[in-house]
């Protein structure tokens, strides 16, 4: 309001419109950004302030100094920079965050038009964390979204692009709308052509394979069946692999939420998991102990593995301790705990890696580390009273390791590791 009313009644006006007009200007090219709320982009609209001052200074030394041909020349051409720079920025320089975004409210706005007040869309429970978010329910309000089963009423929203003619929405990109009743007959016929095929393994849950998938199939399937946890170890037939977890227990590990993954219809559940690219020796997959991280139900031979592989690393010489004792073996640098509780595992881990070589220039430097933040359940094994999680360092030199965890913005406890010769 001061800076409007300077415009219109004070004078010299040039100070006053400076300030009201650059903070927007500057904004124009900026605003693909100002949405990551960790980046103070909003400090463009003080640019006005400096630009007010030296054009104060400009004012009065203008009753004295007439300003050469060349000059007046200079400043035009920098206007037109910075005009020209603008433009290409707004309209060339998009973020692959902000292009996401665009496409998901594009996506939301067209099954808003398909879609009319009071019908039902079907929701996937394993992806109402990246449906149900504020802009699509904005888009999608008044509309009843029904997580779980699917049924033949209404239609169905999910990420999965199908070749279908239940997809009704073919130019989306990112989320997309189909027709409930031939969504179910497709997943029907899914089902029947998988448990057609090979059938892996028959327990609690049928285990199927078909090509690179395998498909978890429970029939009838109950709420209790969806809150199960699995282990899956992948076993490659080229041992030499380097990844962390072949070479510690030769094999691939991961650990999933049935939920997170399984579609219901009907009184079925089936989940659908990728398989790696490299060859197969051998699979081992089965239910978790109920409470535990990463204790298998069966298979006591797999048990004595993660233990021998614990003392394996717990005999050696720890470079930190702390609430977790960090050990490194070559590329690998192992976090260790016993006993080990709930507590321990739950907070985030902060690992940064100083390279020794500044010069590489790449966007993990911009604070000086590689950042290698984790969570333990993405990396970690928790068997017995243990906890180990194990994660591989780049091959770069490495100067000095900063690690530990924390809560929000409060560090649980930490250590500093300084490595006096090159990384092996």
């Amino acid at each position: 309001v001061a800076c409007v009313f300077g415009v219109c009644v004070t004078r010299p006006r040039i100070p006053w419109a400076t300030l009201v007009l650059f903070g927007f200007c500057w904004a124009l090219p900026m605003r693909h950004n100002v949405k990551i709320l960790t980046h103070a982009y909003e400090s463009v609209f003080y640019i006005g302030l400096p630009l007010v001052f030296f054009s104060v200074v400009l004012l009065c030394l203008s009753r004295r100094f007439t300003a050469p041909l060349w000059m007046v020349g200079f400043a035009g051409l920098s206007l037109i920079a910075f005009v020209l720079s603008s433009f290409q920025m707004s309209h060339f320089y998009v973020p692959d965050e902000t292009r996401r975004q665009k496409g998901l409210l594009s996506d939301a706005t067209a099954i808003r038009r398909l879609t009319a007040e009071g019908d039902l869309i079907f929701v996937p429970s394993y992806e109402l964390p990246y449906l149900d978010r504020p802009k699509q329910n904005h888009y999608w309000m008044g509309r009843i979204i029904h997580s779980d089963p699917l049924t033949a009423e209404g239609f169905a929203v999910m990420h999965e692009h199908m070749d279908t003619d239940a997809l009704l929405t073919p130019q989306n990109e990112w989320i997309f709308l189909y027709d409930g009743k031939k969504l179910l007959e497709a997943h029907r016929s899914k089902y029947q052509r998988v448990v057609s095929g090979e059938l892996v393994a028959r327990s609690t849950f049928d285990v199927y394979r078909d090509e690179r998938t395998l498909h978890y199939v429970k029939t009838p399937c109950s709420d209790a069946d969806r809150k199960t946890k699995f282990f899956l170890h992948i076993f490659p037939t080229d041992g030499e692999d380097l990844l962390v977890h072949r070479r510690l227990f030769g094999h691939d590990a991961k650990v999933f939420d049935f939920s997170r993954y399984a579609l219901r219809f009907d009184d079925k559940c089936m989940a659908s998991i990728a398989l790696p690219p490299y060859d197969i020796a051998r699979i081992e997959t089965g239910p978790l102990l109920p409470g535990q991280s990463g204790e298998r139900a069966e298979d006591p031979g797999a048990l004595e593995a993660y233990r021998q592989a614990y003392q394996r690393v717990a005999s050696g010489e720890p470079m930190a301790r702390s609430t977790f004792d960090v050990y490194r073996d070559e590329r690998t640098l192992h976090y260790v705990k016993t006993p080990c509780s709930d507590a321990d595992i739950k907070a985030k881990f902060f690992l940064h890696i100083f390279p020794n070589d500044k010069e590489e220039q790449s966007f993990r430097w911009q604070w000086g580390y590689d950042n290698g933040d984790f969570f333990f359940f993405d990396r970690g094994l928790r068997f017995d009273d243990k906890c180990m999680a194990s994660i591989a360092l780049p091959p770069y030199d490495i100067a000095r390791i900063e690690t530990g965890q924390f809560l929000t913005d409060r560090r649980l406890w930490e250590a500093k590791i300084s490595l006096d010769e090159p990384s092996k």
